[in-house]
């Protein structure tokens, strides 16, 4: 009896842990959503330095989910200047896969501008497959950005909501 009434004036007080509220458990849900959508920027970006290596070491195969620019920039780094510009796509390449990385650990502490600001820059970044009619890679972006958005959307649902209070 004594556990019972303890459970009820704790769950008043409202520092009742044992027993989650719907509020919580939505919570809990729409924080896990947002943090596996953080992860794509991890992927990407980690795929992206990959595509360059494999590029610039005289690979043929690349991964389609990486970005376009870093391999534009790698294209462009072993087209031209006999390989005097390979350091630079390189730098490039990680300041960029790097940025990316940052954006998804600013996604993990669920803050929406770094998705939104991921997702505009991948759009930018679809549309240079677009623009060299790479269709499979464009698909792939729009599956990540499909993952992307449910993140975002989850981060806003997060930031919208408020715990009810009993007046």
């Amino acid at each position: 009896m004594f556990i019972i009434y303890y459970s009820f004036l704790r769950t008043m007080a409202g520092t009742n842990t044992d027993n989650p509220t719907i509020y919580d458990m939505e919570k809990a849900k729409n924080e896990r959503a947002a943090k596996n959508s953080a992860n794509w920027f991890f992927l990407i970006a980690g795929l992206s330095v990959v595509n360059s290596i494999f590029y610039l070491s005289g690979g043929k195969y690349t991964f389609l989910i990486g970005l376009g620019i870093t391999q534009f920039i790698a294209g462009f780094a072993k087209g031209f200047g006999q390989g005097q510009l390979i350091p630079f796509a390189v730098i490039l390449t990680i300041l960029i896969a790097g940025m990316f990385a940052a954006l998804g650990l600013f996604s993990r502490k669920l803050m929406a501008w770094a998705f939104v600001t991921g997702i505009i820059l991948y759009i930018l970044d679809a549309l240079l497959f677009i623009w060299v009619k790479d269709w499979l890679s464009f698909g792939f972006h729009i599956i990540a950005l499909y993952f992307l958005v449910l993140g975002v959307a989850a981060c806003f649902r997060l930031h919208k909501k408020t715990q009810p209070t009993l007046e």
